[in-house]
């Protein structure tokens, strides 16, 4: 809503006929993400039902930034590889709490690595990379890189089982920007909703910030 036509009810007549046409199409819930400090459109949101269900942190590297030098060294690091994919499956719902994954719009196609994988990516003039980190016969954590085209910042995504939170958190934020350096000196961006403090303070020491935090609500209808 424009500033000038703002507090007068504009705002809940729109959310409102939304919720109604959604609800006459048949969907069962609702959810929106909106920044933590926005307290006019949290009031709003809760006034109708709205409940918070997680929140998401929001970090960017500045386009331009220095890259460091190499990564450090961990054995157990390679490329990931079609095999890994049911893990890689695994390790998301082991990381992502199950009532945020619809509204971050996880699919299982995302974690299926392969050929055919590569290839849609090629055409979509995009380009991913994996790295894993496996012990004990399975994936523990894990790193996505993915370049996109043009001016739409490259991302990272980030997975660390539980267990090892603390472990491999430096070795995965390294590895994924130096694997960047031949890029276009680009913005890069990660999304957390495991915003855990060996995970942030890998980022912030190459150099992420923190842009906002995304508070994640649902409303059933």
């Amino acid at each position: 809503v424009h500033p000038d036509w703002q507090g007068r009810g504009i705002a809940r007549a729109l959310m409102e006929t939304a919720l109604d046409e959604i609800s006459t199409q048949g969907g069962r819930w609702v959810g929106l993400e909106v920044e933590a400090d926005n307290q006019v459109a949290r009031r709003l949101y809760e006034s109708e039902g709205f409940q918070q269900i997680g929140k998401v942190l929001h970090m960017l590297r500045p386009a331009g930034m220095p890259y460091a030098g190499k990564p450090s060294q961990c054995p157990a690091l390679r490329r990931g590889r079609r095999r890994d994919s049911s893990t890689l499956i695994d390790l998301v719902r082991a990381v992502v709490p199950m009532h945020q994954r619809p509204l971050l719009e996880l699919r299982l196609e995302d974690y299926r690595l392969g050929w055919e994988r590569a290839l849609d990516q090629f055409f979509e003039g995009r380009r991913e990379a994996w790295w894993v980190i496996e012990e004990g016969g399975a994936v523990c954590a894990a790193v996505r890189v993915l370049r996109e085209r043009g001016r739409i910042p490259d991302r990272l995504e980030i997975l660390v089982s539980p267990e090892r939170s603390g472990r491999f958190e430096d070795v995965l934020v390294q590895r994924a920007v130096a694997s960047l350096r031949g890029a276009p000196k680009k913005s890069v961006e990660i999304l957390l909703p495991n915003a855990t403090e060996a995970l942030v303070a890998a980022l912030d020491a190459a150099a992420f910030q923190k842009l906002r935090v995304l508070v994640q609500m649902q409303l059933d209808l």
